[in-house]
């Protein structure tokens, strides 16, 4: 067993030429944030890690940035900011780019206006295995392709299988400026989730505030603004608990801060919706501009305000009831000595987490695109428990609606799963709008397999669990753990995992489920034709399995000896090409059919879903 610290490319050749000639394979780490630990392997295999590798340089003074795989979010946002410049992505800030780059980037505060990370990439650079003995590794610089134009490396290896291809060492991106959207605002209602009644109150009229002015797509106004709303478990670990708890996650988190990075205080469980304006109108643009509908920007903020204190605050100060219902937290949970006083402890954790920070500034004075999305990653990693993420991405039409059922059913499943011992949820419920959002496939401008992508709402659901509970060994946290994922599923995306609202995209599932990834395809790609694609690609750039390393990879049920007679994974690449054909021509057929019986696919599934 082997871990190589790449520090550059030449590295990185070495590595894949030594795993090709020895005919062992590569599992590769760029941030090690893979939920699922398959960016690991074992046997005689090795890791090649990238942490290493997180050169950031500019082009000149132009907008394109190449950042090597290894680069953290948080490190690239603080190149960026200094330039007075920006890119969207994932709200976690240890992210190395690598990976994240894979997985599309889904930027929660910002997606509706820009689209996702990998929309902004125009390059990347990748190490590929030999092809035959006494070959050295190819180094592939591959380019976003035109508009129209079909690059098939481009298209599976950006959302096909992060990491089973090769070894990307660097991508350029095209960045935004500061100066092209100005006069921003972001605003965060936070609030202490304190009992079931209010937690559960609380938390579902935020969730309806946000569907209401999601639900519309209006005009030029929709893609301007982007909702989020947040329940939070909080930060409870204390030295004490790590003690207690003996699990390998948490005797990692207390053995390995290095790793882990600096544990915040205490902090007590708390829901929060956020509100940012992007102003993607450009200059002429202000926050006081009216728009076809005769809003400006500030008047939503003022209307979302006035709803938001109308339910948390009342006519008291936001940070003065924020702060009481902490210090209550505080003596009903005996951590009033934790870190400081009170008082301090809050400005602390302020201080540390980036959403609070918005809560404080308020929306009065603009803030530069750069700097809101530094407010807007978490700087920490709060837990070393085990994990188990379902995230579902629904309603191809903008189905969030006024009728408030979906707030309702989520706001009751959430604060079941908050109130049970042992088990801290962590979700997150994000509205893309409709048909204008960037987000969707059709307005992104760039061509990949990346998968679910035409959506309006994207539910995500952490559940963080003791594995160790009261010091035994039960199964208790685990069970109610994948029972609550299991009704969310069932309840949103349906009992089949594809009838309902939702097409569930596991993505970030979390261990203890180990999935072969060649049985969960669906899960991951829309269509039988994408899996193909990226089969085929495989096949042709890594035939020997070098960057197969485990079960969770495009193709491993053949080497892993799981495959079965008539799977897709036996057929040879002239076998998959001519079943790729065939699925096309009957995807052609049924479209010619639907043509000449004039029927429009998508209005019919739009009738259904207005119906339901």
């Amino acid at each position: 067993k082997k871990i190589i610290y790449a520090e550059c490319e030449d590295d990185v050749m070495k590595a894949v030429k030594y795993a090709y000639d020895a005919g062992i394979a590569l599992a590769l780490r760029s941030g090690g944030h893979h939920y699922t630990a398959h960016s690991s392997t074992s046997d005689e295999n090795m890791q090649i890690d990238l942490s290493k590798m997180k050169k950031v340089t500019q082009d000149g003074d132009s907008t394109k940035w190449t950042v090597e795989a290894g680069c953290m979010l948080k490190d690239f946002d603080e190149e960026l900011k200094a330039e007075g410049m920006f890119i969207p992505h994932g709200e976690c800030s240890t992210v190395a780019l690598g990976g994240h780059l894979q997985t599309g980037g889904y930027a929660p505060c910002f997606s509706r206006s820009f689209g996702l990370f990998v929309d902004h990439c125009i390059q990347f650079t990748i190490i590929l295995a030999p092809q035959e003995k006494g070959q050295d590794p190819i180094r592939k610089v591959v380019q976003k392709p035109a508009e129209g134009v079909n690059d098939e490396l481009w298209y599976t290896i950006l959302g096909g299988s992060p990491g089973n291809f090769g070894v990307i060492t660097e991508a350029m991106f095209e960045v935004r400026k500061d100066e092209d959207h100005k006069d921003s605002r972001g605003v965060f209602f936070p609030c202490v989730y304190e009992t079931p009644n209010s937690g559960k109150k609380n938390f579902e009229e935020m969730l309806k505030i946000a569907c209401e002015y999601s639900a519309s797509d209006n005009g030029d106004i929709a893609s301007d603004f982007c909702f989020n709303v947040f329940h939070i478990t909080g930060n409870c670990f204390k030295d004490d608990d790590l003690k207690k708890h003996k699990n390998v996650d948490t005797l990692m988190c207390a053995k390995h801060p290095e790793i882990y990075n600096k544990r915040g205080p205490a902090t007590p469980p708390w829901v929060g919706l956020c509100l940012v304006w992007c102003n993607v109108e450009g200059k002429e643009h202000t926050f006081d501009t009216k728009y076809k509908n005769g809003k400006s920007a500030k008047d939503v903020f003022d209307e979302v305000r006035a709803k938001m204190h109308k339910v948390l605050y009342g006519d008291e100060d936001p940070v003065d009831v924020t702060l009481s219902k902490w210090k209550t937290w505080y003596d009903r949970n005996l951590v009033q000595d934790y870190f400081w006083e009170t008082v301090e402890n809050f400005k602390e954790f302020q201080k540390m987490s980036s959403f609070l920070k918005l809560a404080r500034k308020g929306y009065k004075d603009p803030i530069p695109m750069s700097e809101m999305n530094v407010m807007l990653s978490f700087p920490l990693r709060i837990r070393g428990n085990p994990c188990l993420g379902t995230t579902l991405l629904g309603f191809e039409k903008n189905y969030c609606g006024n009728d408030h059922e979906l707030s309702k059913w989520t706001a009751e499943i959430m604060d079941d799963t908050h109130w049970m011992k042992g088990i801290y949820p962590d979700s997150q419920y994000v509205f893309f709008g409709g048909e204008n959002n960037k987000v969707r496939k059709e307005n992104c401008g760039n061509n990949n397999v990346l998968a679910f992508r035409n959506t309006s709402f994207c539910f995500l659901d952490y559940l963080h669990y003791d594995i160790v509970y009261d010091n035994e060994d039960v199964d208790f946290p685990t069970r109610k753990v994948h029972e609550h994922a299991d009704d969310v599923v069932e309840e949103l995306a349906g009992p089949d995992g594809k009838s309902g609202f939702f097409k569930r995209d596991s993505r970030w599932l979390a261990f203890p489920n180990h999935e072969v990834l060649d049985d969960a395809w669906e899960k991951y790609y829309e269509t039988k034709k994408d899996y193909l694609r990226i089969l085929i690609q495989k096949r042709k750039v890594d035939p020997t399995d070098v960057f197969t390393p485990n079960t969770f990879c495009v193709g491993s049920k053949k080497k892993y000896g799981l495959a079965k007679p008539g799977d897709l994974v036996l057929m040879d690449i002239s076998e998959l090409e001519r079943e790729l054909e065939i699925f096309e021509k009957g995807e052609n057929d049924k479209k010619r059919s639907l043509r000449i019986h004039g029927v429009d696919e998508n209005n019919k599934r739009q009738k259904v879903l207005t119906k339901a």
